[in-house]
């Protein structure tokens, strides 16, 4: 598996193109779409995966469909976030998608899977994706390097991110963290770096 990471859109949003055997899915498209499908150009893209429906994560949807094919998806939970985002940022109708997501689904792509993980508290459709054979889990704006996601958007729930993060947390300290913003990091790092964060109850 190789993963490339390209900042997009006004809030840098962390879009991944995650590749096996000449095949891909793109994570959380936040515009800038030529940059993406330079880097996807030789690719067949099976699907574009949004780990939640802000906008920054969404916008360039509707082109990399339009120009891939690929099939759009999301966690059903999120439809609502994702009108209502799309409402106040995007142009033309929302994206479609094309089949929703839930905890222990599996995409497959080249010879690698990325499975779902339900994790809640940013939006109530927030998920990550994770492969336990390359050690990595992307974890959208659930966990950051060094801090959680807000929870004071519609539809945010700080008892079910904490729950969310101690869930990521769980996994094994040398997986990498590929967060929806800022740098990669690690369980690890988190661990310690959220360690008095994760004490507090609600």
């Amino acid at each position: 598996m190789e993963i490339y990471t390209i900042k997009t859109g006004i809030l840098r949003t962390n879009t991944y193109v995650v590749v096996s055997k000449g095949e891909a899915v793109i994570l959380d498209p936040g515009g800038e779409v030529n940059k993406i499908l330079e880097l996807a150009k030789n690719l067949r893209v099976r699907s574009i995966i949004a780990t939640h429906g802000h906008f920054d994560h969404v916008l360039g949807v509707p082109d990399l469909k339009r120009t891939t094919g690929a099939e759009f998806l999301i966690h059903a939970d999120d439809q609502d976030i994702l009108e209502a985002s799309w409402n106040l940022y995007g142009s033309g109708e929302v994206p479609k998608p094309d089949r929703y997501l839930q905890e222990g689904d599996i995409i497959r792509f080249g010879d690698a899977e990325l499975r779902i993980l339900h994790t809640p508290g940013h939006t109530p459709g927030s998920i990550s994706l994770f492969d336990v054979s390359a050690g990595v889990i992307f974890t959208g704006d659930t966990l950051f390097r060094g801090a959680i996601g807000r929870t004071d958007f519609l539809g945010g729930d700080p008892k079910k991110i904490l729950e969310s993060v101690k869930r990521i947390l769980e996994f094994p300290e040398s997986f990498k963290v590929y967060p929806g913003h800022g740098q990669l990091t690690t369980i690890h790092d988190e661990r310690k770096n959220l360690s008095s964060l994760l004490k507090m109850t609600f």
